[in-house]
């Protein structure tokens, strides 16, 4: 169970715990790639989107996993998915 107050996606971490700060980036990220604003790298932007929705979409809720950090920055997966405008609903919510 989460122990910590929501982290703030909109601003740059300050006071969070490294690990935390580790998650809000790889979420960040994520997020970004599942928009199609990747910054580009070793993949496309296509292949990008496609694993961030996986990833979005999975029914994992194992370390890693989008549901756990969502978990652990104090996020509602609902809302996330809400806002990207995907339409498929999360499982087990």
């Amino acid at each position: 169970m989460n122990n910590h107050a929501p982290v703030n996606l909109d601003s740059p971490p300050s006071g969070d715990i490294p690990e935390l700060q580790l998650w809000r980036e790889v979420f960040l990220l994520a997020i970004e790639d599942c928009r199609g604003q990747s910054a580009g790298g070793l993949i496309n932007t296509h292949v990008a989107q496609r694993r961030a929705r996986a990833w979005i979409f999975s029914n994992s809720t194992e370390p890693g996993g989008f549901k756990w950090c969502c978990e652990i920055l104090g996020i509602d997966p609902r809302n996330v998915c809400r806002k990207l405008g995907l339409s498929r609903t999360l499982s087990n919510q």
